[in-house]
């Protein structure tokens, strides 16, 4: 929460700061659409994404590095992966996930001649 009103105070700030040639009509309408903009927002996540500022950059890795730390690491699926990843072992391992779901239709075919089935069903 104290991160939304350091938001809030910063968004207000910069709606009233101002130059004094801000007078014409395309300023201000650009400082009504910003204003609506920060009315609008829902959330943190929204009203950061209106500034695209660092704020929001670091909120997003600390959201980020919460949901990870959710994580048990003693899991049976972390507990045994390889400590590297060797890129043939990999694309072989794609390859065959793609026959085994039939893409490309090639495959299909084959598969199909095989078993003397036609493709078409």
């Amino acid at each position: 929460s104290g991160v939304c009103v350091h938001i809030l105070l910063l968004s207000l700030l910069q709606l009233l700061q101002g130059n004094d040639s801000e007078h014409n009509s395309r300023a201000k309408q650009s400082k009504a659409s910003l204003e609506q903009q920060i009315r609008s927002a829902s959330n943190v996540r929204e009203l950061l994404s209106i500034f695209n500022s660092l704020d929001c950059k670091l909120w997003k890795c600390r959201q980020k590095l919460r949901y990870l730390a959710g994580f048990d690491t003693r899991s049976r699926s972390t507990r045994f992966a390889s400590p590297y990843y060797d890129t043939e072992i990999l694309k072989s391992i794609d390859d065959e996930w793609q026959k085994t779901q039939c893409v490309p239709r090639e495959s299909c075919v084959d598969v199909a001649k095989e078993l003397g089935r036609s493709t078409n069903t």
